[in-house]
């Protein structure tokens, strides 16, 4: 609390508070112990959790089996999952979007401060941002971000209706004003 000026958990997408380990134990101790440094995504878990199971699932889930890293083999996962989003979008926040890529490219960009590109390998604080515009890397996480904010302006937007005990629920947990 307190990095990069902020005193919040869900406010910025800077790896503070949004980079968290995942943590799985395996049927008969398969795996224990081996640590895997690959990034990996919240999506990626379900289609993962089909493939343990020996489940076929039918409706496209979104994400990536996660199962040939749980094994120790080689990282057969397409590029698409190999990036991370995060999107802010709270009420009363500044909206930002963040692209992880491979667990050492990160791009912000905040609405009003332009894009920040940090290296996380030689900058993980994420204390000296680069200029995305400098290379080549940086272009590209611009130009898929762009992607991804037009794709998410065109998508149909759909509200879920909220009972007041999970109004309740989300206020004591810091989610709702």
């Amino acid at each position: 609390f307190g990095e990069h000026g902020f005193i919040s958990h869900s406010t910025t997408p800077y790896d503070e508070l949004i980079r968290v380990p995942l943590i799985v134990k395996l049927p008969g101790g398969e795996g224990a112990g081996r640590r895997v440094s690959e990034q990996v995504r919240l999506v990626d878990l379900a289609p993962t959790l089909y493939d343990l199971l020996g489940f076929r699932h039918a409706l496209p889930l979104g994400g990536c089996s996660l199962v040939s890293l749980l094994r120790g083999e080689a990282d057969d996962r397409p590029q698409d999952c190999r990036l991370a989003v995060t999107e802010i979008a709270e009420e009363g926040v500044e909206p930002t979007l963040s692209l992880r890529e491979d667990g050492r490219l990160k791009l912000i960009l905040h609405q009003t401060r332009g894009p920040q590109l940090f290296d996380l390998a030689a900058d993980p604080a994420e204390l000296n941002p680069l200029d995305p515009a400098a290379s080549e890397d940086g272009r590209r996480l611009v130009a898929r971000a762009a992607e991804i904010l037009q794709a998410r302006q065109q998508a149909p937007r759909s509200q879920v209706p909220l009972d007041e005990r999970m109004i309740r629920e989300l206020k004591a947990l810091g989610y709702v004003k």
